[in-house]
């Protein structure tokens, strides 16, 4: 809504924080089956400590009416396709609006997944540690930037080993 109602010839600034993959883990019910599979029934209830009533008593679980069981990997799939189809929704209004070719979109990850099953189980691999270590796997994570303002010369560029800091995206 913010992006169709703004003026293609006008600057925005458009910061989207997403929640979607992080604890409580709430998925619409489809994404909640569609991702099933990849749990399997090897992790079933480990990850209720996080996502459960106990955790946010005041959330409704999953999703209203949800009960178990929770299964980990597969909700926490869910969780990241929630946040990939939010971004996509963003990127196509920004396209719709004629805001795309003066876009310059940074995606960047907080923190490493948690390693410990009862905190969403996530694997860093081949990175050692997680969230709230000192470690690699738990400070390193997953940056890109595109849109139409990115030059073309440097569209499609992999860079690695390039230590940066959110903050660096303001300086």
């Amino acid at each position: 809504a913010v992006v169709d109602a703004h003026p293609s010839d006008a600057p925005l600034f458009l910061y989207y924080a997403s929640h979607a993959a992080h604890c409580q883990l709430q998925v619409p019910p489809a994404l909640v089956e569609e991702y099933s599979a990849i749990t399997n029934g090897t992790d079933e209830g480990a990850c209720v400590a996080q996502s459960g009533p106990d955790f946010a008593p005041m959330a409704s679980g999953v999703y209203p009416g949800f009960d178990g069981p929770y299964q980990c990997r597969g909700l926490y799939a869910a969780s990241v396709a929630v946040a990939d189809r939010n971004l996509g929704a963003i990127t196509d209004a920004l396209k719709r609006n004629d805001l795309w070719k003066d876009t310059l979109l940074v995606f960047q990850s907080d923190n490493g997944g948690c390693e410990q099953l009862v905190q969403s189980a996530a694997t860093n691999y081949p990175l050692r540690g997680g969230k709230a270590s000192d470690w690699e796997g738990g400070h390193r994570v997953a940056a890109f930037v595109g849109g139409g303002a990115l030059p073309g010369a440097v569209r499609g560029t992999a860079l690695a080993g390039v230590p940066t800091h959110v903050a660096d995206w303001f300086a």
